[in-house]
Order: structure tokens, then C-alpha cells, then sequence
């Protein structure tokens, strides 16, 4: 089913991805996919063209318009989330390793109140937020 897609589309451009929409639970194809062309021109083409066949069966290509926008989640932040520390680690030995990623502001074990002992978790914070993506690299 998406080889035959993609064969029949990419005779009107370049393909940037194709999509054939399937079942969660039976992974049967629901009737439907997404085709994304390199060119925008090339969905002209299409529209233009027909009508379209496609595994012998009259196929009605459409722009697909998006739902609702995308948000755009590009927030980058200097602090880190850290877990699975063991029960021996503590904060300066949490400053100390992730020092060869940039400068390290503040290392935070989070303590329990009752026992206090840290939960195994913790966050550091760097100078900058280059130095905390490449520690999560």
C-alpha cells in the first residue's frame, strides 16, 4: 500500500514523506494517507491532474489542512533533570561530572523531608543552554 503510493506521487515531484494511516490496534490500512511533496508546485500538479487511480481505485487527493496549529515547542532551558542518582551521590558529585559539559550554576538533590535522604533525583543548572543540551546529547 505505501509503495504504491509513493510510486504514483512521486511521478508529479519529489516525495519528502508519505503516509499511509493505519489501525492501531488491526495495523489495517484506515483507506487514507498524507503525502508531503519537496516542491509545493507538485501539489498543483496533482490537483490538476486527474482523475486518479490508484491499486484500482478511484483515489480523491486533497490539500490537507492542519487541525489546529502546531505549537511551537523550541523553549530551550540551562536546568536538566537528573535521575536515577544512587543513594551515595550528592550534589558535588552531581557539579563535578557534568562540569565537562559547561559551566555548572547549581547542582539540587531533592531531600525528603522525613528521612533526609535524597528521592534520587535531582537538577542542574548551566551557564547557558548550548552547555545543558549537549549534557542530554
Amino acid at each position: 500500500v505505501l509503495e504504491g503510493l509513493q510510486a504514483y506521487f512521486s511521478k508529479y515531484g519529489d516525495l519528502k514523506e508519505c503516509l499511509v494511516m493505519r489501525d492501531p490496534n488491526t495495523k489495517q490500512s484506515r483507506g487514507f494517507g498524507f503525502v508531503t511533496f519537496e516542491d509545493p508546485a507538485s501539489v498543483d500538479s496533482v490537483l490538476k491532474a486527474g482523475p486518479h487511480d490508484l491499486d484500482h481505485k478511484k483515489i480523491d487527493p486533497k490539500i490537507a489542512v492542519p487541525k489546529r496549529p502546531q505549537p511551537k515547542m523550541v523553549t530551550r532551558t540551562k536546568k536538566i533533570f537528573v535521575g536515577g542518582v544512587s543513594a551515595s551521590t550528592t550534589e558535588d558529585d552531581l557539579t563535578n561530572y557534568f562540569k565537562k559539559f559547561g559551566t555548572v550554576t547549581e547542582s539540587k538533590l531533592m531531600f525528603d523531608k522525613v528521612t533526609n535522604r535524597h528521592r534520587g533525583f535531582g537538577f542542574v543548572t548551566f551557564q547557558n543552554e548550548d552547555e545543558a543540551d549537549s549534557a542530554c546529547e
